[in-house]
């Protein structure tokens, strides 16, 4: 399904796996922490999470379980330009 989200001009294709796992990793680790938005769940990441999330123009509200894997896809894309 990933790669029905992501093309050629993704650039590096590990880069954005890379991405995409560290995005994954603090949207589980701030599940149960009282931080179910995205803006809560995402702001531990090294890169400006509100910006990160204004570029792709995911609602900083949203929780992660209502994203597309598109959307995901969109998050590790802005992850790997603000990096």
């Amino acid at each position: 399904m990933l790669s029905s989200a992501v093309s050629e001009e993704d650039g590096d294709f590990a880069e954005l796996l890379e991405g995409l796992q560290l995005i994954k990793v603090n949207i589980f680790a701030a599940d149960g922490t009282g931080k179910e938005s995205l803006r809560g769940a995402l702001r531990t990441l090294k890169v400006d999470s509100d910006r990160m999330l204004a570029e792709t123009g995911i609602d900083p509200e949203a929780r992660a379980e209502t994203l597309t894997v598109e959307a995901f896809a969109a998050l590790a894309r802005a992850y790997v330009s603000l990096s």
